[in-house]
């Protein structure tokens, strides 16, 4: 079974469940919390300048009663006819206002595209104090959509800013700055960075008597500490924030102790200590008369919606009593259509996953035997290529085990024989017989070949002089009237003579290649050292192949250079298409000779 179809069968399955868990979701509490979100920035709104149109107050007002989709179609319109008017003022104002109703309806990226174009225009019209207000708006929108490196930037330009003018608001905002920094860094885990911003702001929210914001800033600081286990100081700093909202009976005031009662009962709770309870009781004593407080409040709305609207409601009720009882049956007929389709999906899911199974189990055999075969024909190839270079290794070292032994044996005895051969003629007084003179012919005869066999199973330029003369040796012998062969490789040095045997053998294969298919007139060879590694470029203006199938094709040729060079740990690349001709390269690790130590 697939991952996306088991997922499915799982999602099909948790839908028919979720009637079950509602109630426990819905009446689910959170006790610990210790880590807050960073304080939302509240920035002076640009105040408004003599000729401002009735359009953005009206499009202000409505945004304030929370109509915000009119609120937008006014400022849109007016931001359009501000920017073909160019009007600075106006457009900085305008795109405030549109910020601030995006912001509400929680679009952020669009609020902070809005409150960009507004700090723009800001620059122009308003002091620092309006600048640092908007990017306080901005970090804060930066962190809600999860850019949290684009959130410290802005804060960090307000707390970087240095300004004279309305000294109190700049450093209350760089007050709430300090706070915010130190949230994303609570996150982050820099708890040490977090403590020093949280004591900024803590220093200036004293220095200006804001107990509310100097307990926000305690409880971001006690936070701190909890994440750092150090519960004494937490437990210190939770009581030194619920001292300053002792007198705090607002909505805001109410809130906030309520979460740092559950915050200190925690903490109370990892130091053993048994008040823990006890502030855990207060948590849930203000959330309740909270929810009473609201519950109380709605009620009251609806008694004085319902005193208002009685006698129409009495006029309504019978028509509205069978338009329920209609809904209540069509609800109940919709209900048995969901769970009859429920039943079905889920009998076709099953049905699917077990098909699927069966599938895969299928896919999964064949697979195996892809892989089975796979590595067979791998083992095979491989078995190919060492049989292949066994039989060029056999087949050089009998070449060279031959013409050593014809080179340093039979030749060395043969110039033995035409020597006392020709001591024999100068022992003897009178003419020599003419067998004598035929017998040394026939010797330097026999020579001439064996040195000239010798030649052709190891090329004796390669041997004395190396691989470069070797490779202009084969030029010179190949090239002719119709194809001329030239080489490129004087400043290559003498190697190791297994290597550049074996260097040689594959050039001069593939020079026979070249004479016996392309049909070229010209080729190059070129030789490059770069480092530890030979470079062997070789060209032709032939008529060119398809190398994929001359490679494949069985037997020796092309397969057999691959081979050799695959197992000398080398590269070796063919391009060729038809009349374009051919580019061969390859490259392999350079053998040197052995540096031999010399005593003194």
């Amino acid at each position: 079974m697939t991952i996306i179809n088991r997922y499915t069968f799982y999602i099909w399955f948790a839908f028919l469940l979720t009637p079950l868990f509602i109630p426990i979701f819905v009446n689910a509490s959170v006790v610990l919390n210790t880590s807050l979100p960073p304080q939302n920035p509240t920035a002076i709104a640009p105040q408004q300048a003599v000729g401002t149109t009735d359009s953005l107050l009206k499009a202000r007002n409505l945004f304030k009663h929370n109509k915000h989709k009119e609120a937008l179609k006014i400022s849109l319109d007016l931001l359009k006819k501000a920017t073909d008017t160019e009007d600075s003022l106006l457009i900085e104002r305008t795109s405030f206002l549109i910020a601030q109703i995006f912001k509400a309806s929680n679009n952020y990226n669009k609020a902070l595209k809005y409150f960009k174009k507004s700090s723009v225009f800001t620059r122009d019209t308003f002091g620092s104090e309006k600048l640092l207000a908007l990017e306080l708006y901005m970090g804060d929108m930066f962190y809600k959509i999860n850019q949290i490196d684009s959130a410290t930037y802005h804060l960090n330009k307000i707390i970087e800013r240095t300004t004279n003018e309305n000294e109190s608001k700049v450093e209350l905002l760089k007050a709430k700055a300090y706070a915010n920094l130190c949230a994303i860094q609570i996150e982050r885990g820099d708890l040490i960075n977090a403590e020093i911003n949280v004591l900024e702001a803590l220093h200036l929210h004293k220095k200006y008597n804001n107990k509310t914001a100097t307990a926000h800033a305690l409880n971001n600081l006690a936070t701190i500490y909890l994440q750092q286990e150090r519960f004494r100081d937490a437990k210190r700093v939770y009581f030194e924030a619920l001292s300053l909202l002792e007198n705090d009976h607002t909505r805001t005031g109410l809130d906030f102790r309520e979460t740092i009662y559950d915050n200190l009962s925690w903490t109370l709770y990892k130091l053993k200590d048994y008040h823990t309870y006890t502030y855990q009781e207060k948590s849930f004593h203000i959330r309740d008369s909270l929810r009473n407080s609201e519950i109380s409040g709605f009620l009251a709305e609806i008694e004085g919606k319902f005193n208002a609207e009685t006698i129409k409601k009495k006029e309504q009720l019978k028509t509205t009593i069978e338009i329920a009882k209609k809904e209540r049956a069509q609800g109940i007929v919709n209900i048995l259509i969901i769970i009859s389709l429920s039943l079905l999906l889920g009998v076709w899911l099953i049905y699917r996953y077990l098909k699927l199974r069966q599938e895969n189990l299928q896919l999964e055999y064949k697979q195996n035997q892809l892989i089975q075969q796979n590595k067979l024909e791998q083992i095979q190839n491989d078995a190919r290529e060492k049989i292949l270079n066994a039989t060029l290794d056999g087949k050089e070292s009998e070449r060279k085990m031959i013409a050593e032994t014809l080179h340093h044996s039979v030749s060395t005895l043969l110039s033995s024989a035409s020597l006392h051969l020709q001591a024999s003629k100068r022992l003897l007084k009178e003419t020599p017989p003419e067998e004598i003179e035929k017998a040394q012919k026939i010797v330097n005869e026999a020579a001439d070949k064996i040195r000239n066999l010798s030649h052709s199973l190891v090329s004796s330029v390669l041997l004395k002089f190396g691989l470069s003369y070797a490779i202009q040796d084969l030029c010179d012998k190949y090239s002719n009237a119709a194809l001329y062969f030239h080489c490129d490789c004087n400043e290559i040095i003498r190697y190791n003579p297994d290597f550049e045997l074996k260097i040689n053998s594959i050039i001069d294969e593939l020079l026979n290649n070249i004479i016996k298919h392309s049909k070229a007139t010209n080729a190059e060879i070129k030789l490059n050292q770069k480092e530890r590694l030979l470079e062997i470029t070789i060209l032709d203006d032939g008529k060119g192949f398809d190398p994929t199938k001359e490679i494949n094709a069985s037997g020796l040729g092309l397969r057999q250079i691959e081979a050799r060079v695959k197992k000398m740990q080398g590269v070796f690349k063919i391009t060729s298409s038809k009349n374009e001709g051919t580019s061969i390269y390859i490259s392999v690790p350079i053998k040197f000779l052995e540096e031999k130590i010399k005593i003194i």
